[in-house]
């Protein structure tokens, strides 16, 4: 409730402090860019996952001698695949004055979307949806608390609007 009385109050998103992680990366600020707020997240993008083979024959199998055989016939198969939400980095979701930014613990890769290239952004209970420019396949940020969603969705809501 805080943001949105501080946003009904002023007209602008309260400005808030960066505190690091422990075994997280440093987030490195542009000139004249403010914090708003962040909240621990985990990138899942869609990716396509083989599942394995599946197939069968039919026809027919001819001894020739003995331990060898002849198959007449055919062999239909086909790899199974499925799209699925995978987690590709996780770390904490950033919304500054420019960009969405996801500063990544070690080993995952950081993200940063300038705000002037999300196209669309969707929050549900478990996270947010973002589409950005240039790219078909949204990024979906996992969010284990849904009150840091909503806060999110406003810092979004507000700076998209600007």
């Amino acid at each position: 409730y805080y943001f949105v009385a501080k946003i009904r109050e002023t007209g602008a998103l309260p400005e808030t402090k960066y505190s690091i992680g422990s075994g997280m990366s440093q987030l490195i600020m542009k000139k004249g860019e403010k914090y708003h707020y962040g909240a621990m997240a985990s990138l899942r993008e869609t990716k396509v996952v083989n599942l394995g083979y599946k197939g069968g024959s039919s026809g027919v199998s001819i001894p020739v001698v003995k331990g060898v055989r002849f198959h007449v016939g055919r062999t239909k198969g086909h790899v199974m695949k499925s799209e699925q939400l995978i987690e590709t980095s996780r770390g904490l979701l950033s919304a500054t004055s420019n960009r969405l930014i996801l500063t990544p613990v070690q080993g995952y890769k950081p993200l940063s979307i300038p705000l002037n290239k999300i196209l669309t952004y969707s929050c549900y209970s478990n996270g947010i949806d973002v589409y950005k420019e240039g790219r078909e396949k949204g990024y979906f940020f996992a969010i284990p608390s849904s009150g840091s969603v909503e806060i999110l969705g406003i810092c979004l809501s507000h700076l998209l609007s600007e």
